[in-house]
């Protein structure tokens, strides 16, 4: 998020707790979950995380563990937190257990840029089983090895530091061959552009977004890994793009938020793979669309498929922005239609 719209969004967070929409952001309960704008998606449970729990802070990013027993979480400050979920009988969240942090960061003398390093934004699983993150400062993407989480740059710096401007890589989503897409917050300047090797690629006009393709298995001879065009995300005005995951059908789906006085509103979109191996960005369905204030600053999503089978499940973390006085929410959803 950069920083102007961070600040919009600290300013209008404090506008809840002098209204009536307070207790849907932060007690919750009181409301029944959403009466949404629109929804193809049925609500399946939400908790929020205690200001005390050590589990809060900045959350940006997330992705399932064994078919939704747990979750990495990932936060802007550069931290990985692995945490074990708590569910009824029926699968109904009903809270979260940590299990171990994990520091990611970077370290270096200019503390602008080692901030810019580490501000990690989505997190995607890999067709092996690697778990990968991205960063939006400097746009980069890193695999995460080991019993530490290493992190690996995919994506020389070198270059990148260059691609600065906090409103980079904000989602992250696997495809079915390998590859990854890499979605900027907003659409970068034209020198950005040839950085990420798409500029030949132009956008229909000046409300896409562009996807940059990564694949993490094929190096250039710098030992650094191949990027190409994704294609470009239509978006609308006032919908700013914040997080994705791909289903087990190659679909892409896309969380996005809109920030106004009374709240966030959140929205799903889903878009189908096409016959060339990526999403059909022409053809994007809504799921999901709350009103201001159903939720909060919905960051990550993640879907997953309970064990042994079921409906499409969806998770979302919220992103409290560090704050002292606004806790986590997770909040999960079920796609009735997807068997």
């Amino acid at each position: 998020m950069t920083r102007r719209k961070l600040l919009f969004a600290i300013v209008i967070g404090l506008i809840p707790l002098a209204s009536c929409a307070a207790p849907r952001i932060i007690e919750g309960g009181i409301v029944p979950y959403p009466s949404v704008g629109r929804t193809e998606l049925q609500p399946a449970g939400r908790i929020w995380i205690s200001i005390s729990d050590p589990i809060t802070g900045g959350q940006s990013g997330i992705a399932a563990i064994d078919h939704g027993a747990g979750f990495w979480m990932v936060s802007d400050r550069g931290t990985l937190t692995k945490a074990t979920a708590k569910r009824d009988p029926d699968g109904t969240l009903t809270g979260m257990e940590l299990v171990r942090t994990y520091d990611l960061r970077q370290r270096g003398e200019d503390t602008y840029i080692t901030q810019m390093r580490n501000d990690a934004e989505d997190l995607a699983w890999g067709a092996k089983g690697q778990l990968y993150v991205s960063f939006e400062g400097y746009a980069q993407v890193a695999e995460l090895m080991g019993d530490g989480m290493a992190r690996q740059n995919l994506i020389d710096e070198d270059i990148f530091v260059r691609a600065r401007g906090n409103k980079l890589f904000e989602a992250l989503a696997p495809l079915p061959d390998g590859s990854l897409l890499a979605i900027t917050e907003d659409r970068p300047d034209q020198d950005v552009l040839e950085l990420f090797e798409i500029s030949g690629s132009l956008a229909p006009d000046e409300t896409s977004i562009p996807v940059v393709r990564i694949w993490p298995r094929h190096l250039r001879p710098d030992g650094f890994v191949m990027l190409t065009s994704g294609g470009w995300v239509p978006v609308d005005p006032g919908w700013d793009i914040s997080g994705a995951d791909s289903a087990d059908d190659g679909s892409v789906w896309i969380l996005e938020r809109s920030i106004g006085f009374l709240g966030f509103s959140s929205r799903i979109r889903r878009f189908p793979l096409g016959e060339n191996g990526l999403p059909d960005w022409q053809a994007g369905q809504v799921m999901l669309e709350t009103r201001p204030g159903d939720l909060g600053n919905m960051e990550g999503l993640t879907l997953w498929r309970p064990e042994g089978g079921g409906p499409q499940h969806l998770t979302l973390v919220s992103d409290n922005d560090n704050s002292s006085f606004r806790t986590t929410l997770v909040a999960e959803y079920i796609w009735p239609d997807a068997r």
